[in-house]
């Protein structure tokens, strides 16, 4: 009887053990993340909000993309961490791997994935692919992410220039704005750079070189509009054509001729006009005819006397 007893204890232990470990599985949740890579330009979303997509891309297909599970929620806080750390690296400190290819739809997608912070990127040729963003996901639910295309970028160096006949010297406080080609509303800069923040101006002055640099420009088709010149220059070309191209400085000169000063006639004299001056010669010309009218009239009368 003991020993029955003892059995069916036992038995029970084992149940409620194995009851126990089926219910930590089912707590754990299983989710699914798709990653869809287009080639965009994506500089028309706010970054890093993944989870917007691009407004026009290309789907890639044979991107090759892994995720590094954290092993502990707390390094999810360090992005720039993890983006030191090579694939060799990155294996030792991850919990698990998972990886996935995109297919002709640009999709990757990884399922049954569990509950956790993951840290994702592409690879190319067995090393982390420099022209895609790293990103950080926190999966608690089924997700649709898009990683950020790095671009090779550009630049623009701007000069204004006033002309005054053989002299020349930078204008400072210049206006201009900056438009892609087509576009309606100007780019941003923030600090010398292309940027999407809100309090980004739209507006661009010459400094006190004459010149307005920007950075991070993305490769294509440019308009520079002059909207202000300074004070005494006219504008005589108020859109420029600018083709920025990928890691290299484009450089623009740009001229404003001088208004010329209006003649100021000398003190206490005159100086006619060309209009002015015909008359005046006409004038004498006349006077000069009726004088010589008059003294042979003056003549033909004194002979008439005589006889």
């Amino acid at each position: 009887m003991k020993q029955t007893l003892k059995l069916m204890f036992s038995f029970l232990l084992m149940l409620g053990t194995i009851f126990g470990i089926s219910q930590t599985v089912l707590a754990q949740g299983t989710h699914q993340l798709t990653i869809v890579h287009l080639e965009a330009r994506d500089i028309d979303r706010p970054y890093p909000q993944l989870d917007i997509a691009p407004k026009e891309g290309t789907p890639t297909e044979g991107v090759l993309y892994q995720l590094y599970q954290l092993k502990s929620t707390e390094d999810g806080d360090l992005l720039a961490h993890w983006n030191t750390l090579t694939i060799t690296e990155l294996k030792k400190q991850a919990q698990q791997v998972f990886e996935a290819t995109t297919d002709q739809q640009g999709k990757a997608t990884f399922n049954q994935l569990p509950d956790g912070i993951y840290y994702g990127l592409a690879v190319k040729a067995g090393e982390k692919d420099r022209n895609v963003s790293a990103f950080l996901v926190d999966l608690s639910e089924d997700k649709v992410i898009y990683p950020k295309i790095i671009w090779s970028t550009g630049e623009l160096d701007l000069l204004k220039v006033g002309v005054d006949g053989d002299t020349k010297k930078p204008l400072a406080g210049v206006v201009f704005e900056l438009y892609e080609k087509n576009g309606m509303v100007p780019i941003r800069v923030k600090n010398g750079v292309h940027s999407q923040d809100i309090d980004a101006a739209k507006r661009l002055e010459t400094d006190s070189s004459g010149h307005i640099r920007i950075s991070g420009l993305i490769p294509g088709d440019y308009v520079l509009k002059e909207i202000k010149t300074q004070s005494g220059y006219q504008i005589e070309q108020s859109e420029t054509a600018v083709t920025i191209e990928k890691s290299k400085t484009v450089t623009v000169t740009i001229k404003n001729q001088k208004i010329p000063s209006p003649k100021v006639p000398p003190r206490g004299g005159f100086i006619p006009e060309t209009g002015e001056q015909q008359a005046i010669i006409l004038v004498i010309i006349g006077g000069i005819l009726i004088a010589l009218a008059l003294r042979l009239l003056s003549k033909h009368r004194k002979n008439q006397d005589k006889h």
